[in-house]
């Protein structure tokens, strides 16, 4: 079995991915990751800690902290202190985040199927099942 190129395809793929995507929402004047970050606010009514997107994300406090930092500079988002834990910063969508919100779901949507263009719906079941295989084995041989 041929597995030596499987990492490097799987990280090409996803640089490209970002790139593509950073190129679509620049025009709106975010990135990639602070799409994803918008987001998972709006699936969480506009609102979650800065742990719970560090959780979703799967990337460290400092990451999430710059990015939420960006975004508030840029006016997307609003933070305020937990009122259940001092230490944590609540992150609210603004209404500027809000206006963009059904577009930046239809871009998601748009470069989703892109990615599977030319796939038979059986082909798509497929590639997510071994995607979630591929992600069991990250998460068991760390």
């Amino acid at each position: 079995m041929d597995t030596q190129d499987i990492g490097k395809i799987i990280k090409l793929l996803s640089e490209k991915m970002r790139t593509n995507a950073d190129a679509s929402l620049k025009k709106h004047g975010l990135t990639f990751s602070q799409m994803q970050v918008l987001c998972f606010l709006h699936k969480n009514d506009g609102k979650a800690t800065q742990k719970e997107i560090e959780k979703y994300l799967e990337i460290s406090h400092p990451a999430v902290v710059k990015l939420v930092a960006r975004l508030e500079e840029a006016g997307f988002i609003i933070c305020s202190q937990d009122e259940n834990d001092k230490r944590n910063k609540v992150v609210c969508t603004s209404q500027k985040a809000e206006k963009l919100r059904n577009e930046l779901e239809l871009e998601k949507n748009r470069a989703d199927t892109g990615l599977v263009a030319g796939f038979s719906e059986q082909e798509v079941k497929e590639l997510r099942r071994l995607l979630d295989k591929l992600d069991q084995n990250c998460e068991s041989h760390i």
